[in-house]
């Protein structure tokens, strides 16, 4: 519907505000000190409250929770936890063996994967315009991974080790905003309850991998929170933020047009490098500004409309 549309833009939008914003609060607030995992455990957990919170608000959480069944939460949200959960580790081991720009530019092939996985799972086609302008996205993606120098000039590309991983981990990346996407839209999942579901089965994954992460020995020395100030919290927060607008973003515009919107934060991190730190705008920036608009214009505008031939059948 239209109200649906509408709300899915203005996500869209808040969505590319955070994503941009993200890099620059981590940097200004967030020690390098600190530990990964415990800054990801910290915000699912705000991720969490901030959800429930909003369930609160809208009036639905008894209604919500009397028909919460485990079963169902597991089918729903489990799998596409659990995959997010590997996807990850794949990133990981791929951005080992690989040089930034080769992983950047396969990594931005989840947008493409998002699409196909979206209509083999849920039936949902592109228009021939909507295909232009997600071919359009991923030049884009490529431009501005070209701005960003190879992290080892000596590092050697593996395949085995490397392509495949970030070429597997794409691909899962599709298929759980598929099923994020299924649960959202054809079970009518609540997305606040959703993204809580979600942060549960995240957390319990990393926490039982905990004991064999890298960062297990100095953690227990150090403390889970070292090198914690009261400022670290404002990107957990603003992150937290995040992940809920992200399943806003998947129920009301569809996982396909996420990469629209994580695009546009990459060149509104630009934009406000530029503004806040005089940061001078590449040229590559320059040149993906109208490519993002205009596609992102496109696909909103031209979306797949099925004929009436194929109705009456």
């Amino acid at each position: 519907s239209f109200n649906m549309e509408r709300q899915g833009i203005v996500y869209m939008i808040l969505l590319a505000l955070q994503f941009g914003l993200q890099p620059i609060l981590v940097r200004e607030f967030t020690s390098n000190q600190t530990f990964k995992t415990s800054v990801v455990i910290c915000c699912e957990a705000i991720k969490f409250c901030l959800s429930f919170v909003m369930l609160w608000m809208e009036g639905s959480v008894k209604k919500t929770f009397d028909s919460w069944r485990l079963r169902d939460s597991i089918a729903m949200a489990g799998m596409p936890a659990l995959i997010y959960s590997v996807q990850n580790v794949l990133a990981q081991v791929a951005y080992q063996n690989l040089d930034g720009l080769t992983f950047n530019i396969i990594n931005q092939t989840k947008t493409l994967f998002a699409a196909i996985c979206l209509y083999l799972i849920m039936g949902k086609r592109q228009s021939g315009l909507q295909c232009v302008a997600l071919a359009a996205l991923f030049g884009a993606s490529v431009i501005l991974a070209t701005q960003d120098p190879p992290r080892g000039a000596t590092r050697v590309n593996s395949f085995e080790y490397g392509i495949v991983p970030v070429f597997t981990a794409s691909l899962l990346s599709g298929v759980a905003q598929a099923l994020s996407q299924r649960s959202l839209q054809s079970a009518r999942r609540n997305p606040y309850l959703y993204t809580m579901e979600l942060c549960v089965f995240s957390s319990l994954a990393l926490l039982v991998s905990l004991p064999f992460a890298a960062e297990w020995p100095a953690m227990r020395t150090l403390g889970f929170l070292h090198a914690f100030t009261p400022l670290t919290f404002i990107p957990i927060i603003i992150n937290g933020m995040g992940g809920i607008v992200v399943g806003l973003v998947t129920k009301f515009a569809g996982g396909d047009r996420k990469g629209f919107s994580i695009l546009a934060g990459i060149v509104l991190t630009g934009v406000f490098e530029w503004v806040g730190f005089g940061t001078p705008l590449t040229t590559q920036l320059l040149v993906v500004i109208p490519i993002v608009l205009v596609s992102s214009y496109v696909h909103i505008k031209f979306p797949y409309v099925e004929s009436k031939q194929a109705k009456s059948s």
